[in-house]
């Protein structure tokens, strides 16, 4: 559209613009033409192929490697020293379609520490407001809280969860998918959800799909596993929940938790749309 506006004006500048343009183009595309692989990485992606190629350099040159292991979510989303998170982040951070959206909460301190801890802390089942006294600055919890929010619902559950899934699907990730089990490749693939969702386990993330508030997923979840670990379905978690009763929603909720039990069912059954 450009290259044709330019050449129908029909001036000696418009047409040399016309021109510089048509080069430019065919320059990009016979570096593309150099690398096809990254153009096939990036429709997977949704990363830029200049993306794709940062992100694999970047991983390329972390110091000890990736591993199953280390993608394993009890790894991943641990608070010891030994996650792979900070590094991810900080790839993460050199691709130009995640970089604007992150850079807010990358903080002051060295490489993408606090990036990784708010991630750590949100997976973890931390509140916002725990989020928002650790992590955020304001004149008052107002303030903070309103941070804490943006960050995590815009930035964070989006984009931190998009840039996982993409660095996960990289042939240098360290990860063998057509050599692993269904399970294993079902853990690794709700990675982006635990961040989106706001949990560290499969079955809170099935309970989240459900519409069970997040504050008590984790124990929701842990007793469906318990109850159902032949099948960890969605259909079968939407069977499970109606099957509660107020005395099991007390039983499950959290011991410091204002709600009651017949709260927390009264809850879901209007998220859920069984009460109107």
């Amino acid at each position: 559209m450009g290259y044709g506006s330019l050449r129908s004006k029909n001036d000696d500048l418009s047409l040399q613009k016309a021109a510089a343009l048509l080069e430019a183009t065919r320059g990009y595309v016979r570096d593309l033409a150099k690398h096809p692989e990254n153009a096939t990485l990036a429709d997977a992606t949704g990363f830029s192929p200049e993306g794709v190629r940062t992100a694999l350099l970047e991983m390329n040159n972390l110091e000890n490697g990736l591993t199953y292991e280390k993608w394993n979510p009890s790894s991943l989303f641990g608070e010891g020293g030994d996650s792979i998170l900070p590094d991810l982040m900080g790839i993460m951070m050199k691709v130009p379609q995640l970089k604007s959206s992150l850079e807010e909460l990358t903080g002051d301190g060295p490489g993408y520490r606090k990036l990784a801890d708010i991630t750590q802390a949100w997976v973890s089942g931390k509140s916002l407001a725990e989020i928002a006294i650790s992590f955020f600055d304001g004149d008052d919890f107002t303030a903070k809280i309103s941070k804490a929010c943006k960050a995590v619902y815009r930035d964070l559950t989006n984009n931190a969860a998009w840039g996982l899934s993409a660095l996960s699907k990289m042939p240098i990730s360290g990860l063998d998918f057509e050599n692993m089990s269904e399970e294993e490749k079902r853990k690794l693939n709700n990675l982006p959800a635990m961040i989106y969702h706001g949990v560290k386990t499969e079955e809170a993330v099935l309970m989240r799909m459900s519409s069970v508030p997040r504050s008590i997923a984790e124990s929701t979840g842990s007793d469906f596993k318990n109850s159902h670990s032949d099948d960890l379905t969605p259909n079968a978690a939407n069977e499970y929940l109606k099957s509660l009763q107020a005395s099991d929603w007390e039983r499950m909720k959290p011991p410091s938790a204002a709600m009651t039990g017949d709260d927390y069912q009264k809850v879901w059954k209007k998220l859920s749309g069984l009460e109107f």
